[in-house]
């Protein structure tokens, strides 16, 4: 996920790219920016809602379990880092951030979507004790046609979190032209 100039006020992107680009005050700005835009999507997987507040659909085999959560894999695989675009005649440089995970499944959990079998009829699906329970079977796999996993959205930013990232980049601006007087 890329936290893109269009997403903010349209003034202000030309604004901060000409006043803090090329002074560290930008480079500070944005890992203030990354390290509240991280924490952010780490609370979405406690809150279990996505960008519109709806809840997200509970686990089916792990029935009173709470969603992406499992083993926290997925949400402990959230990294950030600071992004840095060279400037050239007509685009001044840009320091900006980025935030994602590199575990294959976290895309399917976010956008949800349909896993079918790549070889043979069925996918094989490992099921550990209490799956089995819950399911009321004994069987230690259990072959299906296809897995449809619902949308859990977690990439986004919260409202919240967009105005606190403005606040700062507004702040960095303001110190840019202070520098600058």
């Amino acid at each position: 996920m890329e936290v893109e100039e269009k997403k903010f006020p349209s003034w202000m992107g030309s604004l901060i790219q000409n006043t803090i680009a090329d002074t560290q005050i930008g480079e500070k700005a944005s890992k203030k920016a990354m390290i509240l835009a991280k924490s952010d999507l780490k609370e979405h997987f406690e809150r279990g809602k996505d960008s519109k507040g709806n809840s997200w659909a509970p686990p089916v085999l792990r029935p009173g379990g709470k969603p992406l959560l499992d083993k926290g894999l997925l949400r402990a695989s959230m990294s950030s880092g600071q992004s840095h675009y060279e400037s050239s005649y007509s685009t001044p440089a840009r320091v900006g951030f980025t935030i994602g995970s590199s575990l294959p499944y976290a895309a399917i959990n976010n956008f949800g979507g349909v896993i079918t079998p790549k070889k043979g009829p069925f996918l094989a699906v490992p099921l550990r004790p209490f799956q089995q329970k819950a399911l009321g079977i004994k069987a230690k796999v259990l072959f299906i046609k296809q897995a449809i996993i619902p949308a859990r959205e977690f990439a986004y930013l919260s409202a919240k979190a967009v105005d606190q990232i403005i606040a700062i980049y507004q702040e960095a601006y303001q110190e840019g032209i202070e520098q600058r007087s």
